[in-house]
């Protein structure tokens, strides 16, 4: 498992899969974020990194994301996010 890293220099050396995983991870910390290989390719993964609260669950906070590229689990993170954050000026 790779671990964040701000340091550009590791982050150019890495693999471009570990790259995406670096870049998500840094960009959504509350998040478990992982990829497994399937059949079907890679799945990319996220569970909230905490419990959410009933008022999250009601307002759209799923337990589990999974989606077939790293872009388009970034999309639903950041629709996730605003669930909980609230809309940004």
């Amino acid at each position: 498992m790779v671990t964040a890293t701000a340091d550009p220099q590791k982050l150019r050396k890495l693999h471009p899969v570990e790259r995406h995983l670096d870049v998500l991870r840094r960009a959504y910390p509350q998040w478990r974020i992982w990829y497994e290989r399937t059949p079907q390719g890679l799945a990319w993964r996220a569970i909230p990194g905490w419990e959410p609260t009933v008022e999250q669950v009601t307002a759209g906070v799923l337990p589990r994301l999974q989606r077939w590229s790293p872009v388009d689990l970034m999309a639903d993170l950041s629709d996730q996010t605003k669930i909980f954050t609230g809309p940004r000026a």
